[in-house]
């Protein structure tokens, strides 16, 4: 069984809170986080044979990047917590995020 490669991101969209992505195969769309020699970069551009990276430009086909996929998995203060979509029991904690 492979190892499942874990990467923490802060996710604006939910007040900046930590959020776990998993390392996928397959192919990034502009905004996906992705891998690139260990550093983590937002794709900016996307064309039919590749991506920009800031800076950098790569090819699909070459396979220089993982793409990242968000997990429903946050982490404050280096707890892990299940991000679930519904009304909270007493006694649960919530993320509030002002829209």
């Amino acid at each position: 069984m492979s190892e499942v490669k874990t990467h923490l991101i802060t996710d604006e969209s939910i007040g900046g809170v930590l959020r776990e992505y998993v390392e996928v195969d397959r192919k990034a769309k502009v905004g996906d986080y992705v891998i690139d020699k260990n550093d983590v970069r937002k794709v900016l551009r996307q064309s039919e044979i590749g991506v920009t990276l800031g800076d950098a430009y790569y090819g699909l086909r070459h396979g220089c990047y993982r793409t990242l996929e968000s997990t429903e998995i946050v982490q404050i203060i280096g707890t892990r917590y299940r991000l679930v979509d519904r009304k909270a029991e007493i006694g649960e904690k919530v993320i509030i995020v002002e829209t």
